[in-house]
């Protein structure tokens, strides 16, 4: 049995899917076009060599997905939280363009938490990221794998070496500058878009010139404890005759920014750690105390409606049911590329991003040329090749000219691996000059 009818077979369960019947794979392997309407003969062979080889298992409702033995009893648990906990559970999925890496869960994590665009982005690149690492690990576990049966030699998967790279240059350079010097560095080193979306969560979330009682607030060192009780800390805020239920979180920081604003203006030309022995009379320092309190326990009280807190959270990442070697061919490559630049996406963020690469692009063709050309496996002769394509010469009869994207995707290309050339360039000639420094910090700190 082909790898290829293995593969897309397997392909056909959604992370979603627990259990198909005849009738919906057959259904499913028709729209992929791997058989005909009439063929259940096929089909139905294949089916047995896979509950044969253990691939699947067949019962009275239907055909499971066997992932693979013990070690994968997580799928059976992910199910079970699913099942009894589906508000607590949002499922994503990471992968390039049209390949999937891996399916990401994230437990006690709703999705509707997120609101504004700069949470969005975070979380979208972070997931990215912890996809990435994913792959490399993978990656690296199969060439361990070989090492020891036989290829003590063989080299690392480039990707595997990248993202220890990269890993070397986050913990070399994060670990010794704090964020605005990262950013006043190295933002140009960023591609445009990626530059873009950093802009808008750097001017969203980057430090003010003064003291911010609302960041303080969100760092503060105590809140776990009123996080875990918070009534108990309402009973004592009582007794100091505040009712916070009269009062909304932004009345209550309203109150505590004047408290705050009047005690600094008192002190304005006076050290009260010299006049008092301690920064604050006892008066202010208790009354600061009560209503940054209040505050912290409307905040665990609000914690509580949700059902959730800042402790219980986990992720769990699996290698993504729908990464199969066919999804990396140059044929669906392109294909995704155009159906990129056929028309804008549904998310608003890309819907934004279309519309810009639009302005700059102008044609059909160009968007096309232009996607393809960030791809590193691809060349002139690859995508030369795929010109006889019956769906190519259909899509393009409707849409645009095989020849333009062809000689956009020259010109592009060697732009893309220049600009590429010099920032890395640009970001090597820096990390020479890094280590010096380090060592003189390291020296200073022993």
């Amino acid at each position: 049995m082909r790898r290829q009818i293995i593969d897309a077979i397997l392909s056909v369960w959604k992370p979603e899917d627990d259990c198909l019947t005849y009738s919906q794979i057959k259904q499913r392997v028709v729209a992929k076009g791997l058989i005909s309407e009439t063929n259940d003969r096929s089909l139905s062979r294949w089916l047995g060599n896979l509950v044969k080889d253990g691939l699947l298992r067949k019962t009275k409702d239907g055909y499971f997905l066997e992932t693979k033995p013990k070690a994968y009893h997580v799928f059976d648990y992910l199910n079970e939280l699913r099942q009894k906990y589906p508000n607590y559970i949002y499922e994503g999925e990471v992968g390039d363009w049209i390949s999937h890496i891996c399916a990401l869960t994230y437990l006690n994590f709703d999705e509707t938490l997120i609101h504004k665009t700069d949470e969005k982005m975070a979380f979208d690149i972070i997931s990215t990221r912890i996809g990435e690492l994913f792959e490399a690990l993978y990656l690296l576990r199969n060439d361990l794998l070989k090492r020891r049966s036989g290829l003590s030699k063989l080299k690392l998967n480039d990707f595997v070496v990248r993202e220890a790279f990269f890993g070397f240059l986050t913990k070399s350079i994060g670990e010794h500058h704090a964020t605005e010097e990262l950013t006043e560095k190295y933002l140009k080193n960023l591609g445009r878009i990626e530059n873009k979306m950093f802009d808008y969560i750097w001017a969203e979330n980057k430090p003010k010139d003064g003291f911010d009682y609302i960041d303080h607030l969100g760092q503060d060192f105590f809140f776990e404890h009123i996080e875990e009780d918070p009534q108990s800390y309402k009973r004592y805020l009582k007794g100091e005759s505040l009712k916070i239920d009269k009062y909304s979180i932004e009345e209550l920081i309203d109150k505590y920014t004047k408290i705050q604003q009047s005690i600094e203006r008192k002190y304005k030309s006076d050290n009260p750690e010299e006049i008092h022995g301690y920064s604050l009379t006892e008066e202010e320092s208790d009354l600061e105390n009560t209503y940054r309190t209040a505050i912290l326990v409307k905040v665990a009280e609000g914690m509580n409606a949700l059902e959730t807190n800042t402790e219980d959270f986990a992720i769990i990442v699996t290698r993504h049911p729908a990464t199969m070697n066919q999804y990396y061919t140059p044929e669906h490559i392109l294909y995704e590329a155009m159906e990129w630049a056929r028309e804008p996406p549904k998310e608003e963020i890309l819907r934004k991003w279309w519309h810009e690469s639009l302005e700059d692009e102008k044609t059909f063709e160009s968007m096309v040329a232009e996607r393809l050309s960030h791809y590193n496996n691809l060349n002139k002769e690859i995508i030369e090749s795929l010109r006889s394509k019956p769906w190519v010469k259909n899509e393009l009869s409707k849409l645009g000219s095989f020849d333009k994207i062809l000689k956009l995707y020259v010109k592009k290309r060697k732009r893309y691996l220049g600009e590429t050339e010099k920032q890395f360039k640009s970001l090597l000639e820096r990390l020479d000059r890094l280590p010096k420094s380090f060592e003189n910090k390291n020296k200073r700190e022993t």
